[in-house]
Order: C-alpha cells, then structure tokens, then sequence
C-alpha cells in the first residue's frame, strides 16, 4: 500500500516556505538599508576630514605671514666696537622685545642710534670710519623720517621686499656684501620696486643708468631691458659695489659711488677724507656734492638700522604712530623750539646737539615732529637774525651759510643779430633744477610751456608740475644750437666742461665763449654770443649752489651749457669784432733804418675781419703800401677777395729791416737766441705787464726796444689772445699764452 500525504502535513509546509521567503525578503531590505545609511555616513566623516585638513593649512598660512623678514639665528654674539662707546650710549641688546603698540617702544634716542651705528660699521668692518656727530646728526633724521614720518611708504616697500631679500642677501654675500646694505640700497633707490624708473634715465629696482648696465653685462634694448629683471640686476649691483669697495677700501663710501658715480667719489670722498680718518663731516660740507648726493650715504645707514632693529626685535612691519608734523623751510635755532615743544629732542634725535635745522633736498625742507600741536607755530618769529660765533663755527662744519648772490629769478637772453636762420629745427634734453620755473626755462628757449607740454617725452607734465632732476625736451630751437658739457657737440666736436681752479663764473663764460668760436671758426654764424654767467648758473644751480660771479670755484666741477638755440643771429660778415679802445696809432714815416734781414708776419683772421689789413701793417712797421705789395705779391689776390684768406693764416714778409731787428716767436731771435723764444703771458697779468717785459728782456742784451706797445701786441696776436680772454688792451688773461712779438723792426 502508498503512503497518502495528509492535508495537515501540506499546509505546514506551505507556512514554512512563506515565512523563510519573508526572512530573507526582510534581511535583504534590511541590508540595503545599512549600507545605505553607512555611505551617507561616510561622506559626512570625509567631509570633516577635508574641513579639518584646510583649517589647518590656513593656520599654517597665517603664521607664516606673520614669519619676520628673515629668519634670524640663535642668539649670536655681538661682537664689540673698536670704538670707545659713551657711557650714556645703550646697547642694541638692552631694547626689550615687546608688541610695538606706543611711539616709545620703538628706539628713537640719540645715543641708540650712536650705538648701533658704531656696532653696524664695526660689523662691516669698517672701524676706521668714525662715527661724528655730522653723521649722527644725518642718519638720525632720515631714521625718524623713514621709520616714523612715512611709515606707510616704509611698510609697502618691507613687504614688497619679502620676495626678493631672500635672493638678494643670497647675492650679496657671494660677494662678500654686509646683509644690511642688501636691504638699504633697494629700499633707498626704489622702495624695492622692480619697474620703477626715474626722470634721468635709470630703471629697475637698483636704478641702473643705461650705459652702467651694460657695462655690467645687462642687456639693455628696445625689445629687452634686463635692469627690470632682478635676477639680473641685482649681481650687475653687487659686482658694481664690490669693485668699488676694493678701489676705496670702505663699504660706506661704495655706497657713495653707487649715487655719485666712481670719478666722484675718488676726486670728493676720498680727498676730503684722510686715509687714516675717514669723517663724513668733510664729505657733507664739500662743495662739488650736491645736497641730493650729500644725503644719499645718510640715507642707506638709515635704512640700514631700521632693518637692524626689526631683526633684533623680531617684528615684519614698523609701527603705527600718532604725532603733530611741521614742515620748516628755513633755518631756524632750535632754541626757539625748546619752550613750546616740551618732547623736542625726545621725538626729534637729530636736533639733539644741532644748533639750527638743516632744510633737506630729500625731504623739501625739514620734518619737524612732536605729540603737542605745533600746527599754530609762527615760524617767522623763530628766525635768527644775528649770528653768534658758535653758530658760525657749526656752519663751517655742517652747513655752508645762506646765499650771499641774489641771481635774477628771470636770466635775459641776448640775441646776436636779426638775421633769420635756416634749416631743420634741434631739440635739446633739460635737467630742470631747483628753483626753475617752467615759464621761464620757455621764455630762455624762444618756446612756449604749452609747446613743452605738448612733446612726448613731457606728457608727465599735463599731471604735475616738474620737478628737480626731471628731464624735459624742449624741442623746435634753431639748427645752429649747440651744447658743451654733459655729452654734447659743439660744431661736430664732443666737448666736456669742467671749471678750473680759482675760476669764477665771469671768466669760464668768456672760456666758453673763446672755445664755441674756436670750434665754429667755419660757420657763418657769429656764434656764442647768447651766453651768460646768468644763464651758466640758472642752468647748473644744483651744481653751483650759493655762489655768486665773482666767486672762485673748486677744479673739476662739471657743467653743461646750451648756446646759439635762438633763431635770429648774425652773419660773421655783419658782426666785426670791435676795435680796442685804444687804436693803432697812425705814426708818421720817419726815416726807417734799412738792413738785409727781413721778419715773417703771420696774418690773423681777425685782422683781415677788421679791414685795412695793407694800411695798418704799413704803418705799424713803418713801410708803405706799395713795398708790401712787391715784397708780396699775393696780397693783388687779396685786394679782389679778402673772405678767401680767413683760417688759412698767411704769411707776409717785412723786408729791409735793421740788422738788429728780433723777434719773440717760433721761430725767432732775441738776445743771439733762436728756435721757440715766444713771450709767455700767465694768467691774471695784462698787455702792459708783457710790454714791461719784453722791453726789460730787449734792453739787457742791448737792443733798443722800439715798436714794443700794448696795441701792437694785441694786432699781432689778436685770435690768440682772444682765447685767452683778452680783446682789449685793459683787459687780464683767464689763461696762459705764448706772444709773438717784433723789436727794433725800423
């Protein structure tokens, strides 16, 4: 029999089916949902982690925002100064590092600034150069300026330089360059701005000139200039102040060199200075700096300290200050300061020891602070008007006194002529100076200001008004302007300008003068006629400063000088030079001695300019007209065309003259001696004084010492003596020179 299955038995089974197919239903779901719930869970903890990892890289970018300039080693010690310290002097090691948040933190005294000085040239290695109070005196003002004054200008320039200081100190002392100068000669020349360019021509953040670059290996180009590139530029600089660092022996006066130039410093710095003691008072009063150039090495030292002081206190950025300014234009005594201004020489360190401000190119005057109102000051009450021995012994030794001249504001210019000239207009660049107006600079030029303005080269103009060192073109002057000096041609010749010894303005016009005509002698233009002590001084007035035309300048001073710019002139035919005040006096024939011997004269241009050149050699050497026709055929050619002999100095022969006849020349005989016996007038002597000379010189050998005059001398010799500054017989020679001159010729 089968086995019958029950209904009981199947339903079970049914039941058991259904509820595992539900378990496993209901695990699945359940699944999905964990692991659902687990991403969700895990991109909220990835997230976090994300949120937590910028966080913590903000943090990091914050600090080192906050880092110092450079990282500073541990604890060096600082080695001590070979100078004997003042025991009122306080060490830099004695400032507390604290939150600069007063005015009183931050050192500002007189003796810290002493002290760090001397600590900062010993470590340049430089004990030699002695810290005077000239030097204290300067740098302290330019530290209250840079640090206190204009602290926000300081503080771009700080954090401008964050970039580039790393790779510039890298540079430095591969040169063996104290770090300090690597900070102070960036932050003085440009304010560590890599595009920055001046009105003369220098560019980049070291303001390399065009022609100092290249011969420092900087390419310089219309397409490339490598003096904005700073990678390049700052080797160019360190090679630059390490070569002149080894010819001067000094890091100080290699910065002086980097601003005044390397012929400067040799002639200036180091003559003014003993090789044994180097003081920077002699170097400040020198008159051949200018007062830009006299503050330049005050200026680095400055910035020099302030970078020292921030890397001592470990802090990235000057503080914020609150304080009362003045800025004084004259020279006040500081005396008259001390009862309104309670904190005087607390907040103003220079003035500790100075008797009377010093008004400053740099700053345009003197920046006088305090924490009182000194706004409401009457500074016109305050001028000294007698002055006291102590203060004129300070200005021999600080300052030079107040100008003495009073220079017209508006110099005249004299034309030569009405004549128009002809030909393609000039252009010329002017250095304006201090104390120019640009009106007046046009009405010099024969040119309006809106014809300046309107140049390219001027479209800074339209914004502001110029200012001391910028160069302006001044274009449409007439084709026969010349310029001497600076790099100019003067007729196709290259002339440079530099005063002499003892000259004053009066005689280098006439030495001007004398070497435009020499250089122009084929022009048809009477040429530098339109020159003026006047126009010499408005043009180099920082270069002069307070002088007066009569007062003796130092040698070697360069100048430049512009001439013959204007369009109307004269024709070298219509402008004769005029005869002297005393003329040749008509002698009358006596009887002439006759001999076999004969003389040589040579014919000036500016006796033909004069006319009458047949009379007047007939009746100087007493013969007539006719002889010096036979004895000189050429003169028939004269007669017809007078113009042809002028430059080609031809010589005429005086004939039949007494044996005894002599002759100061070259070749000549006086006295039984030949070749060069030519007379030497020095400078400062007159015609009469060579006269004496030469009748004393005939005498003593026995001649007789006839036809010797001070206007014979002068017709004979008239083109030289011209050169020499002399056109009349009064006048006194600028220059030496040697004479001919004829004796005993009848």
């Amino acid at each position: 029999m089968g086995i019958i299955e029950s209904p009981a038995t199947n339903d079970q089974m049914n039941s058991s089916v259904y509820l595992s197919c539900c378990k496993y239903m209901t695990l699945k779901y359940t699944f999905k949902l964990r692991e659902k719930y687990m991403k969700k869970k895990y991109i909220k903890i990835r997230k976090k982690i994300f949120m937590i990892i910028h966080i913590f890289l903000l943090v990091l970018l914050l600090s080192a925002c906050q880092a110092p300039i450079q990282k500073i080693p541990s604890e060096e010690p600082i080695k001590k100064s070979v100078q004997a310290v003042p025991p009122s002097v306080k060490k830099i090691e004695d400032i507390k590092k604290v939150e600069l948040k007063k005015l009183s933190n931050w050192p500002l005294k007189r003796s810290i600034i002493q002290s760090a000085l001397i600590e900062m040239l010993e470590d340049w290695g430089e004990p030699a150069f002695e810290v005077d109070d000239v030097l204290v005196r300067h740098v302290s003002y330019f530290y209250k300026y840079y640090s206190i004054i204009d602290y926000k200008r300081s503080n771009r320039a700080i954090r401008r330089s964050q970039k580039y200081l790393p790779y510039i100190i890298k540079v430095f002392e591969k040169y063996k360059l104290p770090e300090d100068i690597a900070f102070a000669l960036p932050f003085v020349e440009s304010s560590f701005n890599p595009k920055a360019r001046s009105g003369v021509g220098a560019a980049g953040m070291f303001q390399f000139m065009k022609a100092t670059a290249r011969q420092y290996g900087l390419n310089v180009t219309r397409s490339k200039d490598e003096r904005l590139d700073v990678y390049k530029a700052a080797p160019a600089c360190a090679r630059y102040l390490r070569n002149n660092r080894n010819v001067f022996a000094s890091s100080v006066l290699s910065l002086g060199s980097y601003h005044h130039g390397t012929g400067k410093v040799s002639t200036v710095l180091l003559s003014a200075a003993n090789a044994d003691e180097r003081r920077f008072g002699p170097i400040f009063t020198n008159k051949r700096l200018g007062r830009y150039s006299k503050e330049y090495i005050p200026q680095c030292l400055s910035a020099a300290l302030i970078y020292r002081f921030m890397k001592k206190m470990k802090i990235n950025s000057l503080p914020e200050m609150s304080f009362k300014t003045k800025k004084l234009s004259q020279k006040i005594p500081v005396k008259n300061f001390e009862k309104s201004i309670s904190d005087l020489y607390e907040m103003n360190p220079d003035l500790t020891q100075g008797i009377y401000t010093y008004s400053y190119a740099s700053t345009k005057g003197y920046m006088l602070i305090s924490n009182v109102n000194i706004g409401k000051i009457d500074v016109a009450k305050m001028t000294f008007k007698k002055k006291t021995k102590q203060h004129i012994n300070e200005t021999r030794v600080i300052d030079k006194p107040a100008k003495t001249y009073k220079w017209p504001s508006n110099p005249s210019v004299r034309s030569s002529g009405k004549s128009k000239v002809s030909g393609r207009s000039k252009y010329i660049r002017y250095v304006f100076q201090q104390g120019n107006k640009l009106k007046v600079i046009a009405d010099i030029f024969g040119t309006s200001v809106y014809k300046i303005k309107q140049a390219r080269e001027n479209h800074y103009l339209k914004r502001r008004s110029p200012r001391p060192g910028d160069v302006i073109r001044i274009e449409g002057l007439s084709p026969t302007t010349q310029k001497i000096g600076g790099g100019g041609y003067v007729c196709g010749h290259k002339k440079n300008l530099l005063t002499r010894n003892k000259e004053n303005l009066i005689e280098l016009c006439k030495r001007i003068q004398n070497t435009i005509r020499r250089s122009c002698q084929k022009s048809k233009w009477h040429m530098g006629a339109d020159i003026s002590p006047e126009l010499i001084y408005y043009w180099n007035s920082d270069v002069l400063e307070d002088i007066g035309p009569k007062t003796s300048l130092s040698g070697g001073i360069p100048l430049v000088v512009y001439t013959d710019y204007l369009w109307n002139k004269a024709l070298l035919s219509e402008r004769r030079k005029p005869s002297p005040k005393q003329p040749v006096r008509k002698q009358s024939l006596v009887r002439r001695r006759t001999g076999t011997k004969y003389v040589t004269y040579l014919v000036q241009n500016q006796n033909i300019q004069d006319g009458n050149l047949i009379q007047n050699l007939s009746e100087i050497f007493h013969v007539t007209q006719n002889e010096l026709i036979v004895w000189n055929p050429k003169l028939k050619q004269f007669k017809k065309n007078p113009g042809g002999w002028i430059g080609k100095y031809q010589k005429l022969y005086i004939r039949n003259c007494p044996n005894d006849v002599q002759k100061f020349g070259n070749p000549g005989i006086v006295c039984g001696r030949g070749k060069d016996t030519r007379l030497r007038i020095e400078v400062g002597e007159s015609l009469f004084d060579v006269t004496k000379k030469a009748i004393n010189t005939i005498k003593a050998c026995g001649g007789r010492g006839k036809g010797i005059t001070a206007q014979h001398i002068l017709y004979w010799n008239v083109d030289l003596l011209y050169r020499a500054g002399i056109s009349d017989i009064n006048d006194s020679a600028i220059r030496p020179a040697k004479l001919t001159i004829y004796v005993d010729f009848y």
